[in-house]
């Protein structure tokens, strides 16, 4: 937690932001603590392989669930902050700071499922194809980032379990795969019109503001979840991946640690990890 202390401590010696270049020096503060952060997951990764037998699920989940939502909080205002600095310069009518008011949804998506393929493939040799159907057109109003992490990993899963499951189905290491389905539904209720004489906020002026529900459904043949793991699918400490230290050490009835944790617990490739350390 170093880390955090010595942000907070140098961005807190700062004084109020009044001038440019105050701003300017508080910038080159958020840069170095966002730089400085990157890596933090993988050290919890580290602490928690090295501590797992002397803690539960309930305490890793409880401490994870606190760090990773103070992560990200912290680094969605640091970010912003930077992205809206920076737009003072080069501005974009379809942005606000990070936010994409316009974020083409067919884009992302295959840009996920392109990086998905791609690690899929750099770890298994195979990959299955994807379809896309519904109002994969649409633009919505969203941080890209965040859309972008959640599909990652719910297709990485699709993925997997596609390839794995048809390899067990056919005993074959090159199975004919079924492809992802990836279907997108928008439901666009009536929209509501800010005037710009009701609002203070530059950003929201003239704007229709959405309250669109966005669905995005991902359909794979992995064979399913077994009924034995659902209720511990949303746990931090529980992977369907194999663990060589449990095996050494008895602890067969144990949690597997593979999603936060290095070395022979994961699946991975050069691209990066398709399981372990938290995904998958």
């Amino acid at each position: 937690m170093s880390i955090y202390r010595r942000s907070f401590e140098e961005i807190n010696s700062l004084p109020p932001i009044r001038t440019v270049e105050d701003n300017a020096a508080l910038l080159q503060a958020l840069v170095t603590m966002v730089d400085d952060a990157t890596d933090v997951i993988g050290m919890f990764a580290t602490g928690f392989k090295e501590s797992k037998r002397y803690l539960s699920e309930e305490q890793i989940s409880s401490f994870l669930n606190r760090a990773i939502q103070s992560r990200i909080s912290i680094r969605l205002i640091a970010e912003q902050h930077l992205s809206l600095s920076k737009a003072e310069h080069s501005p974009s009518p379809s942005r606000t700071g990070i936010v994409d008011k316009k974020m083409n949804l067919k884009k992302t998506l295959e840009s996920v499922l392109q990086f998905a393929a791609e690690l899929c493939e750099g770890t298994f040799g195979i990959a299955p194809e994807w379809r896309l159907s519904g109002e994969v057109e649409a633009e919505v109003c969203f941080v890209e980032m965040h859309l972008q992490y959640v599909l990652i990993e719910v297709i990485k899963n699709a993925l997997r379990a596609t390839v794995e499951h048809h390899r067990e189905v056919t005993k074959t290491t090159n199975p004919p795969l079924p492809p992802i389905e990836v279907a997108v539904a928008v439901e666009r209720p009536p929209r509501v019109t800010v005037n710009s004489k009701e609002t203070t906020d530059r950003s929201l002026s003239d704007a229709e503001i959405s309250k669109s529900i966005l669905c995005i459904r991902i359909r794979d043949h992995g064979g399913g979840i077994d009924p034995q793991d659902l209720p511990r699918v949303f746990s931090y400490a529980f992977s369907t991946v194999g663990s060589e230290d449990n095996a050494k050490d008895g602890m067969h009835n144990q949690a597997d640690f593979d999603r936060i944790s290095y070395g022979q617990e994961e699946l991975k490739s050069s691209l990066g990890r398709i399981a372990g350390l938290g995904f998958g």
